[in-house]
Protein backbone atom coordinates (compact mmCIF):
# COMPACT_ATOMS: atom_id res chain seq x y z
CA UNK A 1 0.00 0.00 0.00
CA UNK A 2 1.10 3.56 -0.19
CA UNK A 3 -0.05 7.06 0.19
CA UNK A 4 -0.43 8.68 -2.67
CA UNK A 5 -1.64 12.30 -4.16
CA UNK A 6 -3.58 12.31 -7.28
CA UNK A 7 -4.64 15.19 -9.54
CA UNK A 8 -7.57 15.18 -12.16
CA UNK A 9 -8.57 18.53 -13.60
CA UNK A 10 -12.26 19.35 -14.94
CA UNK A 11 -12.32 21.21 -17.74
CA UNK A 12 -15.05 23.05 -19.61
CA UNK A 13 -15.06 22.75 -23.65
CA UNK A 14 -12.62 25.70 -25.05
CA UNK A 15 -15.30 27.17 -26.76
CA UNK A 16 -18.10 27.59 -23.71
CA UNK A 17 -19.00 31.07 -23.14
CA UNK A 18 -17.72 32.48 -20.01
CA UNK A 19 -21.13 33.75 -19.29
CA UNK A 20 -22.87 30.36 -18.86
CA UNK A 21 -19.61 28.47 -16.75
CA UNK A 22 -20.78 27.75 -12.68
CA UNK A 23 -19.86 28.91 -10.40
CA UNK A 24 -16.47 28.33 -8.43
CA UNK A 25 -18.08 27.35 -5.17
CA UNK A 26 -20.95 25.74 -6.73
CA UNK A 27 -18.34 23.63 -8.22
CA UNK A 28 -16.16 22.90 -5.62
CA UNK A 29 -19.50 22.43 -3.42
CA UNK A 30 -20.53 19.43 -5.91
CA UNK A 31 -16.88 17.92 -6.10
CA UNK A 32 -16.80 17.53 -2.58
CA UNK A 33 -20.16 16.39 -2.17
CA UNK A 34 -18.79 13.91 -4.69
CA UNK A 35 -15.72 13.13 -2.82
CA UNK A 36 -16.76 13.00 0.94
CA UNK A 37 -17.94 9.14 0.52
CA UNK A 38 -14.74 8.28 0.08
CA UNK A 39 -13.33 10.23 2.69
CA UNK A 40 -15.78 8.98 5.57
CA UNK A 41 -15.15 5.20 4.73
CA UNK A 42 -11.79 4.29 5.74
CA UNK A 43 -12.06 0.79 5.25
CA UNK A 44 -13.67 1.32 1.60
CA UNK A 45 -12.23 0.56 -1.19
CA UNK A 46 -10.16 3.66 -1.94
CA UNK A 47 -9.99 5.58 1.94
CA UNK A 48 -9.29 9.44 1.23
CA UNK A 49 -7.37 10.98 3.98
CA UNK A 50 -7.88 14.58 2.24
CA UNK A 51 -8.71 15.95 -0.88
CA UNK A 52 -8.90 20.16 -2.07
CA UNK A 53 -10.86 20.92 -4.91
CA UNK A 54 -9.74 24.70 -6.46
CA UNK A 55 -11.91 25.46 -9.27
CA UNK A 56 -10.45 28.39 -11.87
CA UNK A 57 -11.83 29.53 -15.27
CA UNK A 58 -13.87 27.27 -16.81
CA UNK A 59 -12.21 24.26 -15.06
CA UNK A 60 -11.24 22.66 -11.73
CA UNK A 61 -8.09 21.15 -9.69
CA UNK A 62 -8.68 17.82 -7.57
CA UNK A 63 -6.01 16.93 -5.05
CA UNK A 64 -6.98 13.86 -3.44
CA UNK A 65 -4.48 12.16 -0.83
CA UNK A 66 -5.01 8.71 -0.12
CA UNK A 67 -4.23 4.99 1.19
CA UNK A 68 -3.93 2.66 -2.21
CA UNK A 69 -2.12 -0.10 -3.96
CA UNK A 70 -2.55 1.21 -7.17
CA UNK A 71 -2.07 4.69 -8.63
CA UNK A 72 -4.65 3.83 -11.61
CA UNK A 73 -7.18 2.64 -9.57
CA UNK A 74 -7.17 5.64 -7.44
CA UNK A 75 -7.16 8.01 -10.71
CA UNK A 76 -10.17 5.66 -12.30
CA UNK A 77 -11.89 5.79 -8.61
CA UNK A 78 -12.15 9.13 -8.09
CA UNK A 79 -12.22 10.11 -11.68
CA UNK A 80 -16.03 8.25 -11.59
CA UNK A 81 -17.20 10.06 -8.32
CA UNK A 82 -16.38 13.43 -10.38
CA UNK A 83 -18.01 12.03 -13.73
CA UNK A 84 -21.29 11.03 -11.77
CA UNK A 85 -21.81 14.12 -10.13
CA UNK A 86 -21.21 15.99 -13.60
CA UNK A 87 -23.67 13.88 -15.15
CA UNK A 88 -26.14 14.48 -12.11
CA UNK A 89 -25.93 18.59 -13.50
CA UNK A 90 -25.39 18.15 -17.54
CA UNK A 91 -26.85 21.91 -17.76
CA UNK A 92 -23.59 22.97 -15.43
CA UNK A 93 -21.20 20.71 -16.99
CA UNK A 94 -21.70 19.50 -20.40
CA UNK A 95 -19.81 19.12 -22.32
CA UNK A 96 -16.66 18.84 -19.56
CA UNK A 97 -14.11 16.27 -19.34
CA UNK A 98 -11.43 14.89 -17.17
CA UNK A 99 -7.55 14.77 -17.86
CA UNK A 100 -5.14 13.03 -15.40
CA UNK A 101 -2.83 15.25 -13.39
CA UNK A 102 0.29 14.39 -11.32
CA UNK A 103 0.64 11.40 -9.01
CA UNK A 104 2.84 11.73 -6.20
CA UNK A 105 3.76 9.02 -3.95
CA UNK A 106 4.44 10.34 -0.21
CA UNK A 107 5.21 6.98 1.20
CA UNK A 108 4.84 3.00 0.18
CA UNK A 109 5.48 -0.03 1.91
CA UNK A 110 6.98 -1.93 -1.48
Amino acid sequence: MAVLTVEIFAHAPEDTDPATLPEHDWIAARFRHALAPLACDPAGALPLIGYAITPYAGAAMVEAQCVTGSGTEAMDVIAARLEAAMQDHPDAFGGWHLHAGLTHIHMSDN
